[in-house]
């Protein structure tokens, strides 16, 4: 049977109770090292907005480091499981959940969607991946966080020699060019499509407000990633 396309948020409910274990594989957590090292050596303080932060695989190194920490997830199952985590680890003083109602950044108009602006925006593991608008993304970040703030985005990027994204997961992987490419992933009868931007996409998408400060590759267990250091103009 053909999979059903579904939004990215529908998909990722559809996979909340597997996904932890999809992303616990030692290239995996050796990449989420390097980008609590990373933002550990920028000695960043205050508060910090985890973008699309999923189950919460984050939120530990992010209450390591100290920060104030607002968890914005659209996925309502996802945000149960760090809404767990948070509860087991008695991290209720560090960590806001951001209410359902506010999770799309598109509603960020005249209500912003938290007391305290962020110093640091963390869109971990592909987030970007999933948004169309990216220039908008941008703006309401720019919107929403203190001056001079910096946005850290593990951005999935097109490989010809890289196993596809959730490899183990996927029926069949298939680009579509139209104006921007897509992957499709497939899992238990349901897809989704994820954007495959260039580095140069996003700079242009965050060029009015924020500028690129740094980009390093790093390898995940199934695709090759581009760590996107912005600072806020």
């Amino acid at each position: 049977m053909k999979p059903v396309p579904v939004s990215a948020i529908e998909f990722y409910n559809h996979i909340a109770d597997e996904y932890d274990n999809l992303l616990n594989r030692p290239l995996d957590v050796s990449a989420r090292q390097r980008v609590h090292d990373y933002v550990r050596d920028l000695n960043i303080r205050g508060v910090a907005l985890d973008f699309g932060g999923g189950s919460g695989l984050d939120l530990p190194w992010l209450t390591e480091l100290g920060f104030d920490i607002y968890f914005c997830e659209p996925a309502f199952d996802f945000k149960n499981k760090a809404v767990e985590r948070v509860k087991l680890n008695q991290w209720d003083t560090h960590v806001h959940f951001v209410d359902n109602e506010m999770s799309d950044f598109h509603s960020w108009t005249e209500t912003l969607p938290f007391r305290k602006k962020p110093a640091l925006i963390l869109a971990n593991f592909g987030v970007a991946n999933y948004i169309k608008d990216l220039t908008v993304m941008f703006q309401q970040f720019d919107k929403v966080s203190e001056q001079r703030a910096t946005v850290i985005l593990l951005l999935l990027v097109e490989n010809k020699t890289q196993q596809p994204f959730l490899k183990h997961i996927v029926d069949r992987t298939k680009k579509i060019f139209s104006d921007t490419r897509k992957r499709w992933t497939s899992h238990k009868g349901k897809a989704h499509a994820a954007y495959i931007y260039s580095t140069a996409d996003l700079v242009s998408a965050a060029m009015p407000y924020f500028s690129l400060h740094h980009t390093s590759s790093i390898s995940g267990t199934h695709g090759s990633f581009e760590m996107l250091h912005f600072v806020k103009k």
